[in-house]
């Protein structure tokens, strides 16, 4: 057989591999922070904004466009979210699809990197299958926003088929081999450690130190393409690191290296509990000798049995260094868990590529140590653990379909996570559910009082009917000082703490509420003024009203907060009252164009109103 056949053939039974495990998250709807980064994200819907997506971090939407709100910035991603943007719009379908293709082309380079290497078409098809159905990548095929993973690896893998093709054929797939690797480089900050897998690759094991120095020397210039990266993003994100919220103390990340190493060991091994959210926690400082016996040195024995054993096949063969690199480099950054905040300091998606490097690893024991005689009997034992992984996946894949069964399935799973209860009141809120929201958040507050959950409880007393009881919880979120606070939970408590005096009839203290907002969060200001305008109106002020709204009109053309739309809206129907068709109309025009159901930035009714005051004359 033609090794072009086997490719063909090895890709089909991975894309039937591929439906089969992941096939239930093609229902599904945008979830978890895709309702953020896709739905309510100005900055890859817009283009007269595609520049400043490709040059800000991933999170810039949540402020005004200007100002970095995390430490990522993945321009590879974001053109990536925009090419979705002008195919799908905001049909979760496609962009669900596209992951999954796109998982399915990583898993395609991986069998054509096995048989460039050689290794035979049943061996490079069960390997590459069991890396396309492993249930640790539920999270990053299934949840649209864990695409990084996805093109990260990819383009790590291209690369690493570019400089195979560059030891044989000259240098112009060198220079193939380091576009592909800056295109990982803006997929994923990981891949700034992964140009040491190209050194090992170049070098030629011909026994002449010399030349292997030589040509070893040519991996500098990806090293030099990370160190570019890294300067360019600590001018787009405007720092060298962040501050997370919650962080993980420097000392306690120390000690939780080994027990984190150890987590994405047995994920790789037996992943026999998958979640967003894991009940691992950092191991304190205060520990006592037997906590630091059992999550730091039992951890550490562990670890070092298992690099001991790496250590060995890697050395002895030359595919099993690239695939203990490819194990280990993607890893490093997350065991760092001084990076994260206390209730997530592990994730499954991290293991993506690491995946790969292990089963490649698994491959080149096999074949290094198991006799040829006793190789047969292993290939049905290994297609039934494929098959295994492929029920796996399919199951937690269902999880995936909708937020609430996401976040239902993770307190079962991390019932410790405050995270975890915070977005599962967050969902039982939205579907109205809102006593069992209320113990939620509860239950959020008591392992972490944080602003973002007393917040949660507050705006579900306002939809109980109790804006009584939720003011003093509103009041102390605003009182937060503005660097202990995410700047977009500032603004909902101030919203909410609005709403709350309105409901309360406090129209006076309601205004000065939105009036405090607008003097601590400029880059909001459209959708706060938007709010005063309609307490200003409301106690007949509407001279004050159409003046405030008037004022915002190119604020609220540039701001990424999707309900600043509402804006013209408001206008229209201002306009319209006093008599002012022609503004009405262009306001309302203005409104349509900016508003959609789908982002929150209107409602049907909304859209329905503006429509007749589009042609109200």
């Amino acid at each position: 057989m033609s090794r072009s056949r086997e490719f063909i053939i090895g890709i089909v039974i991975l894309l039937v591999a591929c439906l089969a495990a992941f096939g239930p998250a093609l229902g599904g709807r945008f979830v978890y922070d895709d309702n953020r980064q896709i739905v309510r994200n100005r900055l890859i819907q817009d283009p007269t904004l595609y520049s400043k997506a490709l040059t800000s971090d991933v999170w810039a939407f949540k402020a005004d466009g200007t100002i970095a709100a995390s430490n990522y910035w993945r321009p590879s991603f974001t053109g990536l979210s925009i090419i979705n943007y002008r195919l799908f719009g905001l049909d979760p379908a496609g962009w669900h699809w596209a992951n999954l293709m796109l998982h399915w082309l990583v898993a395609a380079a991986v069998l054509l990197l096995l048989l460039t290497w050689g290794v035979g078409r049943i061996a490079a098809w069960m390997v590459a299958a069991a890396f396309a159905v492993h249930p640790v990548h539920v999270e990053s095929v299934a949840w649209i926003s864990g695409s990084p993973d996805l093109l990260f690896s990819l383009f790590i893998v291209i690369a690493i088929l570019a400089v195979e093709r560059y030891r044989t054929n000259g240098t112009k797939w060198l220079a193939a081999a380091v576009v592909a690797y800056c295109l990982a480089l803006g997929a994923k900050e990981a891949a700034v450690l992964c140009f040491p897998i190209f050194a090992v690759q170049i070098a030629r094991p011909d026994g002449n130190a010399f030349w292997q120095w030589r040509r070893s020397m040519y991996a500098l210039v990806f090293g030099a393409a990370a160190a570019a990266y890294v300067l360019l993003r600590r001018v787009v994100i405007g720092a060298w690191l962040l501050p997370v919220e919650e962080p993980v103390g420097a000392a306690s990340a120390a000690l939780s290296i080994p027990s984190a190493a150890v987590f994405y060991i047995r994920q790789l091994i037996f992943p026999y509990t998958l979640a967003v959210d894991h009940p691992l926690r950092a191991i304190s400082t205060s520990a006592s000798g037997a906590e630091i016996v059992v999550g730091v040195a039992l951890p550490l024995a562990i670890c070092v049995a298992v690099a001991a054993g790496i250590v060995s096949v890697a050395r002895r063969d030359r595919l099993a260094a690239i695939g203990a690199l490819l194990l280990v480099l993607p890893l490093v950054p997350a065991l760092w868990v001084a990076n994260f905040n206390t209730d997530q300091i592990v994730h499954d998606r991290y293991l993506y590529l690491s995946v790969f490097g292990a089963v490649l690893l698994v491959y080149r024991a096999y074949v290094l140590y198991v006799p040829r005689i006793a190789r047969l009997s292993t290939v049905s034992a290994g297609a039934g653990i494929i098959l295994v992984m492929t029920a796996w996946s399919f199951g937690y894949s269902k999880v995936w379909r909708t937020d609430l069964a996401l976040w239902e399935h993770t307190v079962g799973v991390a019932p410790n996570s405050a995270t975890a209860w915070g977005n599962y009141g967050a969902e039982l809120t939205a579907a109205e559910r809102l006593p069992q929201a209320l113990e939620a958040f509860e239950r959020a507050s008591a392992i972490s009082d944080v602003p973002v959950h007393r917040l949660g409880r507050a705006r579900v007393l306002i939809r109980l009917g109790r804006p009584a009881d939720a003011i003093s919880a509103l009041r102390s979120v605003v009182d937060t000082p503005n660097a202990e606070i995410n700047v977009y939970t500032l603004y909902q408590a101030y919203e909410s703490l609005a709403l709350a005096f309105q409901a309360t009839g406090e129209l006076a203290k309601a205004e000065t509420v939105l009036a405090e907002s607008l003097r601590r969060l400029p880059i909001y200001s459209a959708a706060l003024t938007e709010k005063l305008a309609i307490i200003l109106y409301v106690q007949g002020r509407k001279d004050e009203a159409l003046r405030s709204l008037e004022s915002q009109r190119e604020a609220a053309r540039t701001q990424m907060l999707a309900e600043s739309a509402r804006v013209f809206l408001r206008l229209a129907m201002l306009y319209s009252e006093m008599g002012r068709y022609g503004d009405a109309n262009a306001a309302a025009e203005e409104f349509l164009r900016r508003a959609d159901t789908a982002n929150g930035s209107a409602t049907a009714d909304e859209i329905a109103l503006a429509r007749r005051m589009a042609t109200v004359r």
